[in-house]
């Protein structure tokens, strides 16, 4: 505004009421939502309804670190789009930048001095919050073409048992949602 590149009317407009907006990086709970939504953006503006997202796929998207943050995600989704292949999508995210850690994790495979591996208690949280992830993906279908079995990348049965295993509730049944 003192330079003279921003008007200052404006400036006093946007002014009235501060947001924060937090990083994707350390929110990477939120990563597969927003993912699939650009995904459904740029499946419908491409004509390729097939599209999905694996748990590979979802993954790797939380594993980066974003220092785009979500403008990135979106042409990140929209190049695996365009680069798919029979339906499958090919993320190319730089892998020099994809090694850093986000809140404390690291990729799989490295280990780093003084780590301490996820405990069992983490882990199961984490496998919970990837199946509700799912689960709100899919709209709580968890069989067939969309379902959140599909975008894990794990059989129908399987997903059911760790449902059931987890005590979420209001899921999806062969032929149908609940």
């Amino acid at each position: 505004m003192k330079r003279g590149r921003f008007r200052e009317d404006l400036y006093f407009r946007l002014n009235v009421f501060p947001i924060a907006a937090v990083p994707l990086r350390e929110r990477p709970e939120d990563i597969p939502l927003i993912a699939q939504h650009f995904l459904k953006g740029v499946a419908r503006r491409l004509a390729m309804p097939d599209l999905r997202l694996t748990e590979g796929d979802v993954r790797r998207l939380v594993r980066y670190d974003w220092p785009g943050n979500v403008r990135e995600l979106e042409n990140i989704v929209e190049r695996a789009a365009i680069l798919a292949v029979r339906g499958r999508l090919r993320f190319d995210l730089p892998e020099a930048e994809s090694i850093g850690p986000v809140e404390g994790r690291r990729p799989q495979g490295e280990v780093s001095a003084g780590a301490t591996p996820a405990t069992e208690s983490e882990r199961r949280a984490r496998d919970r919050a990837d199946i509700s992830a799912a689960l709100a993906l899919s709209k709580g279908r968890v069989f067939g073409a969309g379902g959140a079995a599909e975008l894990l990348g794990v059989k129908p049965t399987t997903l059911a048992s760790r449902i059931k295993v987890h005590g979420l509730t209001g899921v999806g049944r062969p032929g149908g949602k609940a």
